[in-house]
């Protein structure tokens, strides 16, 4: 469960006022965003990936399902 501070929450509320969004929705947009933005500036080959993950990630590889499909599916989940 994620908690915010109250002013957080107020600015939330008022961006997605603006939107015409809901605050829960606002927030997927911006873990989305911070995924893709996180995604993009990693390096090809780079071996921070535990060793596990890697294996997890070459049985995904086969599949037709993409990365960011797995990412946006936690995202769904946890918020």
């Amino acid at each position: 469960m994620l908690t915010i501070d109250f002013e957080l929450e107020q600015s939330l509320r008022a961006i997605a006022e603006q939107e015409h969004s809901s605050p829960d929705d606002i927030i997927k947009k911006m873990i989305s965003h911070y995924l893709l933005q996180r995604q993009s500036q990693k390096k090809p080959g780079s071996e921070s990936i535990p060793p596990l993950t890697r294996s997890l990630t070459g049985l995904l590889a086969k599949s037709d399902l993409s990365e960011l499909d797995y990412r946006q599916h936690l995202v769904d989940k946890h918020l």
